[in-house]
């Protein structure tokens, strides 16, 4: 038995070609790339901090906006992990998650207790709150457990939208 194979005929396109590149294919940011969006990010957070902006990043969200830019940062290496590894060179030399610390084994774990305890019960300026932020996302990603989670879930955030 032999069967007929006919091609469908092409649909006309829904658009014309003059359209703008990413416009209409997902690409709702443009090119950005992690490293454009760590940049973006850390501008905003720098300008959205200051003490006389004209639209001041509230805490919390200064707080939150740290935190994603942390693991976009982490991301996208580089350069931009110097941040990183800077918070993680400050955290060993205190002893801090290293279990061979002057305090004993305070693990990172400890570490992002204490990051939550500061942001739950202090009352932070915007800057401030976007430095907390900064370190609780570097500090979850390397206490792993249910805190690296959180992190985890913000890193794909980041790697979705650039």
């Amino acid at each position: 038995m032999h069967t007929l194979l006919a091609a469908a005929p092409t649909a006309a396109p829904m658009f014309f070609d003059d359209r703008p590149d990413g416009a209409f294919d997902g690409e709702w940011t443009g090119s950005l790339g992690t490293g454009g969006l760590a940049f973006a990010l850390l501008v905003i957070l720098l300008l959205g901090t200051r003490s006389g902006a004209k639209h001041q990043i509230k805490p919390p969200l200064a707080m939150l906006l740290g935190f994603v830019t942390s693991n976009v940062l982490a991301a996208a290496g580089g350069a931009w992990a110097l941040l990183s590894d800077l918070i993680h060179q400050g955290l060993a030399a205190a002893g801090l998650g290293s279990g061979l610390g002057p305090l004993g084994d305070i693990g990172m774990g400890s570490v992002a207790i204490v990051v939550l305890a500061v942001a739950w019960f202090v009352n932070l300026r915007s800057r401030a709150a976007a430095w907390v932020g900064l370190i609780g996302g570097i500090v979850f990603a390397a206490a792993g457990g249910i805190w690296g989670s959180v992190a985890y879930v913000a890193a794909q955030l980041a790697g979705t939208i650039g």
